[in-house]
């Protein structure tokens, strides 16, 4: 972070310093939308374009089609449709947004589990020669890896004189958590680097109409690394919980890791069956992709650790079951939401199928069809498919879940029960039901059950 310092401001600067100015959102999920709404609601007239017919078309009907999305608190897109701060169009019939004066680019940049610049040049393709002529800004929401910027300067730039009008760029990742509204685009401190110093006073005219608090890193580059840093570091430390669970699987790591997150300078992380969303899994890829050559040792040697995870986990999961009968309570990789990014579910279900179980998936938020498509198998009838399983995992402590453990304490012969992160562990404290969070597997012998052994997995 650092002072701008006194340098020739464009006129532009007023403009955005009294929000008279248009802005075109390019990218309508999460981060998109969230942009756009808190900018129509101070009064800046805003252009949504997706190439996503159907989400375009439930947008313009004020449809948010996003389970557990919290930026819309006091938000109420009908209204900003009726008063004419909010339009929705789609890639090629987006002329609304040729006039507009700012461009956010908010699209993914991954494809799978690897990064992906192909949707950020596409768009940038489409937006540079809206530029020409005219000062305008361009500023990158996307987490984009350090050795893309230069490629998006000359796309942006090429054919434009020296004698035109000024392009101010600027990176400014998005770090809020979506499904909490606590953490929003207002209340968050907001990173923003522009490319250069004139640029920074614009950027931070436009994002004050919305964030409380505005950083400004030294340039773009510097910006794009604080998004992958903060990823990287959480990345990392889950892989150690993961690590150490494995390493000591007679201890109760998932509460040492609770006490060692008591010291105020110690982050608590939980031991996990994966790492899955849009973030934290590919963080580490930009970083190294910004610098190749084995430089990073510590996120190379992370990544290669946990792309044989998933195998591990699974040799010691199929001890648990007599039958090879297994339950995975949760597609989604996070509670109340419909978002399978990554999900670690995926990996668990491919890794316990290939060592022969019979393994079904349950999800409040996703239909049987929908179900049936992404495993291809018969989906599991929640709850009346238990009785047929004798191992059950709860990936996503959904609240549908919630009563899972009175419903189980029925049971004559109850299933082994596996919690991701152990947020059911009270529900079954008062049961005999076999439990056991990731990283405490002391704690999964109960009742009838306490003479017996867990198993010791690989490490």
């Amino acid at each position: 972070m650092h002072s701008v310092n006194r340098a020739p401001v464009p006129s532009f600067r007023d403009a955005t310093g009294s929000g008279q100015f248009r802005i075109a959102v390019w990218g309508c999920g999460l981060i998109g939308l969230s942009s756009l709404l808190h900018f129509a609601a101070k009064g800046i007239r805003v252009v949504g374009v997706d190439s996503n017919h159907q989400l375009i078309a439930e947008l313009t009907s004020a449809r948010i089609p996003f389970i557990g999305f919290k930026e819309t608190q006091g938000i109420h897109l009908q209204q900003l449709l009726r008063d004419g701060l909010v339009q929705f169009s789609t890639v090629g019939n987006d002329e609304e947004a040729h006039d507009c004066e700012v461009h956010l680019v908010c699209v993914n940049t991954e494809d799978g589990p690897q990064i992906s610049e192909k949707n950020l040049f596409e768009v940038l393709g489409h937006i540079a020669p809206l530029l020409v002529g005219r000062e305008c800004t361009v500023a990158i929401e996307s987490t984009v890896s350090p050795i893309w910027l230069q490629a998006v300067m000359q796309l942006l730039t090429a054919g434009r004189a020296a004698s035109e009008p000024v392009l101010h760029l600027a990176v400014a990742p998005r770090r809020d958590w979506f499904l909490d509204d606590s953490r929003s685009l207002e209340s968050l401190p907001r990173v923003v680097g522009a490319a250069d110093a004139a640029s920074s006073l614009v950027f931070r005219h436009i994002y004050q109409h919305v964030c409380r608090d505005i950083l400004l890193a030294p340039d773009c580059r510097h910006a794009c690394l604080v998004k992958t840093i903060e990823n990287s570091i959480r990345y990392i430390g889950v892989v150690l919980a993961n690590q150490l669970a494995l390493a000591y699987p007679d201890v109760d790591i998932a509460e040492t890791m609770r006490l060692a997150g008591t010291k105020w300078n110690v982050p608590q992380y939980h031991p996990s069956f994966g790492i899955g969303g849009y973030c934290v899994p590919l963080g580490p890829r930009y970083l190294l992709d910004g610098c190749p050559g084995n430089q990073i040792p510590l996120l190379e040697n992370a990544c290669a650790w946990t792309s044989s995870y998933v195998e591990r986990i699974a040799v010691w999961l199929r001890q648990l079951t007599r039958t090879g009968r297994v339950a995975i309570l949760g597609v989604s990789y996070a509670p109340e939401t419909k978002i399978d990014r990554l999900s670690p579910t995926m990996a668990l279900f491919k890794a316990l199928a290939m060592r022969g179980c019979d393994v079904r998936v349950h999800d409040p938020y996703y239909s049987a069809e929908e179900i049936a498509e992404i495993f291809g198998r018969v989906p599991l009838r929640f709850p009346t498919d238990l009785t047929d399983v004798d191992l059950i995992l709860v990936a996503t402590a959904h609240h549908e879940y919630y009563g899972l453990a009175d419903l189980l304490a029925n049971f004559s012969e109850p299933p082994v029960v596996v919690d991701n992160l152990g947020q059911l562990r009270e529900k079954f404290n008062s049961t005999t039901v076999p439990y056991m969070e990731m990283g405490n597997r002391t704690d999964f012998v109960r009742g009838q059950h306490q003479e017996e052994q867990p198993p010791r997995s690989p490490s």
